[in-house]
């Protein structure tokens, strides 16, 4: 599970499927897309606010649900 940022090229380079978590969903589906056409790995783009416990269970439950279990968790997750 990745937060969307840049440099997540080297992960879906590595064919890694992606977990996108980030407030703005617009940003998300962009990357999300990107992604997939030029890296050829699946996706999953979830909008939300990883500071709020709700959120963070829900995106775990949604990431192991679509690919059966989470193998790398990267968190890039900042304030601003």
């Amino acid at each position: 599970m990745v937060p969307a940022a840049g440099g997540l090229g080297l992960l879906a380079g590595a064919g890694a499927d992606v977990v996108l978590v980030a407030r703005r969903a617009e940003r998300l589906a962009a990357v999300a897309e990107e992604l997939e056409r030029n890296r050829g790995v699946r996706t999953l783009a979830i909008a939300a606010d990883v500071s709020l416990a709700s959120d963070r269970e829900r995106v775990f439950a949604l990431a192991e649900s679509r690919f059966d279990g989470i193998d790398i968790l990267v968190n890039n997750a900042g304030i601003a």
